[in-house]
């Protein structure tokens, strides 16, 4: 035995008659003097550390033997539930973490389960795009007035481009969009270290403008500052074919739109439109039809806690015999506030067209939820 677990035993030789009695005295139990005498004859045989502890924590005494390591205890584990709250505020999700090492492929593919309850990304300046790890077009290496610049001239190029993760500044006017144009972010997150975030900074304009009818799509990017006195905050589109997927367009301004104003066939999935407001009419977003066949389809995502005077979510437009609108069940459109005389909280359709929710989950805004929405 240890020069410190003798030194204990000697203490608790020493103490045991005031110890047992005060302890049991606490609790307001009789002194069990038999138990008393076997519990030091045991102690003094040189028992175990183990079977001693045992018989301390039937007599109630480890507590008081041992307050320093109750208290370590139960700081560690008040750090431990600090530290993971943290975590998931950051973004973390819960899976097999302790002990566990990610693996990845090697071979510039990503997208996958690391096997630690996590997604394997791509290192160094590339982004993950269908699986399959791209250059970065676009790095942020300075400020975010910098990097805004750095963006602005690849989208004077136009094509396919891959944003690194940053943040991305619209300082002095949006960012235009030209025809055919992709953007590839990195995420859609609010932590620019591993997400592509584009901010006008609250500054009088949309976060992205697409004035030209052509195809544009949008991946992986966080749209927000927006602050448009003519128009729609987040995304001003008249592209004629929009598609937005793990997109955030959150907490953006506007006079007739919060949030994603769309002209034309229109795709969203996978995506977030939430916090934006508008004075004017519209909260989250507006979408409408435009070219005979267009469709628009929203698919597992949610637009919620937008604001607007007359709709708060959606609101679908189908001026032409043909036009179909449909959102899906894993779609959600919640808690969003028409402040004036509301024609609907949740989803508005006006038109010829059709517009269905098929088991979306509507509530929680402004009644009525729905207008001329079938399913809702």
């Amino acid at each position: 035995m240890t020069l410190e677990y003798n030194f204990m035993l000697l203490f608790i030789i020493d103490n045991l008659n005031s110890m047992f009695g005060f302890a049991r005295a606490e609790k307001g139990v009789p002194v069990d003097y038999q138990r008393f005498d076997d519990l030091a004859q045991w102690i003094a045989s040189g028992g175990t550390r183990r079977s001693v502890l045992g018989l301390l924590a039937g007599a109630g005494l480890t507590t008081a033997l041992l307050p320093n390591a109750e208290a370590k205890k139960k700081n560690n584990n008040n750090n431990n539930n600090k530290k993971k709250r943290r975590l998931r505020r950051e973004g973390a999700v819960k899976g097999r973490c302790q002990g566990c090492t990610p693996e990845c492929p090697t071979n510039g593919t990503c997208g996958g389960d690391d096997g630690c309850g996590g997604i394997c990304g791509c290192a160094g300046e590339n982004v993950c795009v269908s699986g399959a790890c791209e250059p970065c077009t676009v790095t942020c290496t300075g400020d975010a007035t910098t990097c805004g610049a750095a963006l602005d001239a690849a989208l004077l190029v136009g094509g396919d481009i891959y944003v690194c993760p940053g943040l991305y500044a619209a300082s002095t006017a949006p960012f235009t969009i030209l025809p055919a144009t992709t953007i590839y972010g990195a995420g859609s997150g609010d932590d620019q270290a591993s997400n592509t975030i584009l901010d006008a900074e609250g500054g009088n304009r949309p976060v992205i403008f697409a004035p030209t009818p052509s195809v544009l799509s949008l991946a992986g990017l966080r749209i927000t500052g927006g602050n448009n006195a003519a128009g729609a905050g987040g995304i001003s589109s008249n592209s004629f074919d929009l598609t937005i997927d793990n997109c955030a367009v959150v907490d953006n301004a506007g006079s007739s739109v919060g949030g994603v104003q769309s002209v034309g066939s229109f795709t969203m999935s996978n995506s977030l439109v939430s916090g934006n407001t508008s004075t004017g009419n519209v909260g989250g977003m507006t979408i409408t039809g435009l070219l005979v066949g267009d469709t628009m389809t929203i698919t597992n995502s949610v637009i919620e806690g937008n604001t607007g005077t007359i709709i708060g979510g959606i609101s679908v437009a189908t001026p032409v015999v043909g036009h179909t609108f449909t959102i899906d069940s894993t779609s959600q459109v919640t808690d969003n506030i028409a402040s004036g005389v509301s024609q609907a909280g949740g989803i508005s359709h006006t038109g010829v067209g059709t517009a269905t929710a098929n088991g979306t989950t509507v509530s929680g805004n402004t009644d009525p939820q729905c207008f001329g929405v079938t399913g809702c």
